[in-house]
């Protein structure tokens, strides 16, 4: 269960550890190797840039295809889901400068892998986005969210690049 206290001290500390977890580690020293897989075999068909908002979309719309195939047991969609919150994760990071992190959001005990961008302390679960526009089904959930994350970085961006705290307090007195 997620808990909205702020973290302690401990907490932080804690987190930083974690970014050495050898999981954690491993998984992203598999980065490369995993997205040549999914641009390879799960969507050989993307866009020249597919880094993009046209990117996502159409990695959703394939994302969407496999899920919802004719075979519902397909014992190939964990894997393939993976690759496809890695992509995603991936567009975020190189879009907005963000950052691959390892962290127990829910503070269950579970950790998983998330993108901070430096903008907020909010961290964009990549494994909850691709069950989200699975269930949405609208094939162009992942272009909203990187849509509405490009107007707030290129806001940020314009104000100084501030601190999430600071950014926060700017946000409020210069609404858009």
């Amino acid at each position: 269960m997620s808990s909205d206290r702020p973290f302690t001290a401990a907490e932080l500390a804690q987190r930083e550890r974690d970014q050495q977890d050898p999981v954690f580690l491993d998984w992203l020293s598999a980065m490369d190797d995993e997205l040549k897989v999914f641009f390879n075999e799960d969507v050989p068909d993307m866009p020249a840039d597919p880094w993009t908002e046209e990117g996502l979309r159409h990695a959703e719309h394939a994302a969407l295809a496999y899920y919802w195939a004719d075979d519902p047991m397909d014992l190939d969609w964990p894997e393939r889901s993976t690759r496809f919150a890695r992509y995603l994760g991936e567009v975020f990071v190189r879009s907005f400068e963000g950052t691959w992190k390892w962290i127990d959001v829910n503070r269950n005990g579970t950790k998983e892998p998330v993108v901070r961008r430096p903008a907020t302390d909010v961290y964009f679960e990549v494994d909850r986005q691709v069950g989200a526009a699975m269930s949405a089904r609208t094939g162009d959930k992942w272009a909203w969210l990187f849509e509405q994350s490009r107007e707030h970085y290129e806001r940020w961006v314009a104000a100084g690049r501030l601190s999430p705290d600071d950014w926060f307090e700017y946000e409020l007195k210069h609404p858009h």
